[in-house]
């Protein structure tokens, strides 16, 4: 997570603890129960490499994270050392509902090398919706030096999620990776009912 991310999320937390005191207006009331950011960097290592997980959750009671990692505070990081590439998932808890977020970490292979660029995944989720309702996007790309989404989304890391609020009947969101020798793309369409 950039240091900006969570300065705002910092930042926003201390003017609405402060206002809550000031007008009785319990915290709870104002900052839902919400994964903020889950987040790690860089998505994509050579063998032996760290990367750093950062996470911010508001309203949880509990949050962990798989892969050995375990209970964790609200908000904080945690350098992983992982020898292939492997997806962490955030689970934050409070009194009555689940939360998760997933990220994922790219680990290259040194026994095979390659020039090419491989959209491992591109998924919409649900792919039908309601007016007014939200989806997300997520993807893995490998190999590539330029990422971008787009209906007005632009660059993105080589793994991640986007929250969307289409509006039109059919949407399609296309995913552009490349690097200097190799360009692909792939699609993925939402419906909005009528």
């Amino acid at each position: 997570m950039n240091k900006s991310s969570l300065l705002l999320a910092v930042c926003v937390v201390s003017i609405v603890t402060f206002f809550s005191g000031c007008i009785n207006v319990p915290v709870d009331d104002i900052m839902q129960f919400s994964i903020f950011s889950f987040e790690i960097e860089p998505s994509i290592i050579n063998p032996g490499q760290p990367a750093n997980l950062s996470w911010v959750v508001f309203g949880a009671t509990k949050v962990s994270i798989d892969n050995g990692i375990g209970s964790v505070a609200l908000s904080g990081n945690h350098i992983i050392f992982p020898s292939q590439t492997k997806t962490y998932t955030l689970t934050a808890y409070n009194e009555t509902q689940t939360r998760n977020a997933t990220v994922t970490v790219i680990v290259r292979s040194t026994s095979n090398e390659s020039s090419d660029v491989v959209i491992v995944s591109f998924e919409v989720t649900p792919t039908i919706i309601d007016p007014g309702e939200s989806a997300n996007l997520s993807w893995v790309v490998t190999g590539a030096t330029m990422i971008c989404i787009d209906n007005d989304i632009g660059n993105v890391a080589s793994s991640g999620a986007y929250l969307i609020f289409p509006t039109e009947t059919t949407t399609t969101y296309t995913i552009i990776a490349s690097n200097t020798l190799v360009c692909k793309q792939a699609s993925v369409v939402i419906q909005v009912r009528g």
